[in-house]
């Protein structure tokens, strides 16, 4: 695997303060966080959430470019609300097309979608982008989360990378024959063939693994050689964090 992590295309050495917290205090406040800004409806609030998660990035010393690319994908998605949920939508017409009518107040609600997306964007991406994969997968082992989900997670961030390797393998078995895709039952036969055969390779690899893992004794229980603890930073952090949810909390509510 490359040099950047699989959670996020944020470098390892890319660590602010917020990267030197406990690992489940960042997971714990990502969550909370998150949960709470699918509560909150008002524009206002959901501003001024995108402002302080802008911030926390700005903490997280987040590269630019990494917030920027998620960003980016996520509202290039939001977009379309913009365009298609007002159309047709009960409420206030702000103007007519033909006979249909282009609802203000739904325009208006795409906006506290869009918004409440970026905020647990850059929400997530300064708490948990930027952590090793493992140390998640450890973290959420320390938070009591069931230890099948664990495994699967551990597993997952493992071996996605040989099975991109895999595909690329067969890719190139492709190109080397002079396969050439195009919009015929020839191109889907081949590509429905190719998906076949990773799965294949994937249910083969997944059987040798198994057995290597059973000849070193795994009876399904993964061993954290991680030491956490929570100190005064920690502490720090998750009373901050409960000070700007509660004020956002205020401000939709008060």
């Amino acid at each position: 695997m490359d040099d950047h992590n699989l959670f996020t295309d944020a470098p390892p050495e890319a660590a602010g303060p917020v990267h030197r917290l406990d690992p489940r205090a960042r997971i714990v406040l990502a969550f909370a966080a998150s949960f709470s800004l699918v509560a909150f409806r008002d524009l206002p609030v959901l501003s001024a959430a995108v402002v302080l998660g802008s911030a926390l990035c700005a903490v997280a010393r987040t590269p630019f470019a990494v917030v920027f690319n998620r960003l980016l994908g996520l509202n290039l998605f939001m977009a379309t609300l913009f365009v298609l949920l007002p159309i047709g939508a009960p409420g206030r017409p702000l103007l007519m097309i033909g006979q249909i009518p282009y609802s203000a107040d739904a325009l208006l609600q795409a906006g506290c979608i869009a918004l409440r997306g970026n905020a647990i964007v850059l929400v997530l991406t300064a708490l948990i982008g930027g952590m090793e994969p493992v140390t998640f997968g450890h973290a959420m082992q320390h938070l009591r989360v069931p230890a099948k989900l664990v495994q699967l997670f551990l597993f997952t961030v493992r071996y996605i990378a040989v099975l991109d390797q895999e595909q690329r393998q067969l890719r190139t078995a492709l190109r080397v024959r002079a396969f050439e895709p195009g919009m015929n039952l020839h191109t889907l036969r081949t590509y429905g063939n190719l998906v076949g055969m990773l799965l294949v390779r994937a249910l083969d690899r997944s059987e040798r693994i198994h057995a290597a893992m059973r000849c070193r004794a795994f009876h399904g229980v993964f061993f954290s050689r991680h030491e956490f603890g929570l100190g005064r930073a920690d502490a720090a952090a998750g009373a901050a964090g409960l000070v700007a949810i509660a004020a956002l909390a205020w401000m939709q509510w008060a």
